[in-house]
């Protein structure tokens, strides 16, 4: 007999997982939380207090994105080890960035994609509304019923190539990840 599982018993096992992560590796979540407080103080300095002075800085925009990259290189570290705790009940003593794994920069690598893909629509969007002079609303609207949607929607079918790259199985590429989640797509909408 199939039994079959709903969201919110998902959601549940998600929760504990996190719960379960932080108690067996408390020492790599504290060196997160202290790069997130670092990297909140240095936004608030930067784009905050000095908003005028960085507002006339010519490429401001790919001054903050390439900041937030840098940023979520950073968090890789610890993203891969939930990973593997949760699917292989692996624990990271350490907080290692190795710029040299291949594990870590695919994993980077197809989240700086997965990003890139889903944030074009938006910004494609917004370059036309300013072009056409149309009202933010408008933007928000065309953004969410229109291409952002399907661009959304493909990524969290890609999402399973996380945890496959994380743990180093065979086959975790792109268009097996697509074609494992077929069918899936809004049960995993639901979950994250």
């Amino acid at each position: 007999m199939e039994t079959k599982v709903t969201i919110l018993s998902w959601v549940r096992l998600v929760y504990l997982d996190a719960y379960r992560t932080l108690r067996a590796m408390p020492q790599l979540a504290l060196t997160v939380f202290l790069i997130g407080v670092a990297h909140s103080l240095v936004v608030l300095v930067l784009f905050s207090f000095y908003s005028p002075l960085v507002g006339r800085v010519p490429g401001r925009h790919w001054m903050e994105l390439a900041f937030n990259a840098g940023w979520l290189f950073l968090l890789m570290p610890f993203v891969i080890a939930i990973h593997r705790f949760v699917l292989l009940e692996e624990t990271t003593p350490h907080y290692t960035i190795d710029a040299h794994s291949p594990r870590l920069m695919r994993f980077f690598g197809s989240w700086v994609v997965l990003s890139v893909v889903a944030a074009v629509p938006l910004m494609w969007l917004l370059v036309m509304a300013q072009s056409l002079r149309l009202p933010e609303t408008w933007i928000m609207i065309g953004a969410f019923i229109g291409i952002a949607g399907v661009a959304i929607m493909l990524c969290l079918r890609l999402i399973i190539l996380f945890p496959a790259i994380a743990v180093d199985a065979p086959g975790a590429n792109w268009s097996n990840a697509y074609r494992d989640t077929r069918g899936h797509g809004w049960g995993i909408f639901l979950v994250v």
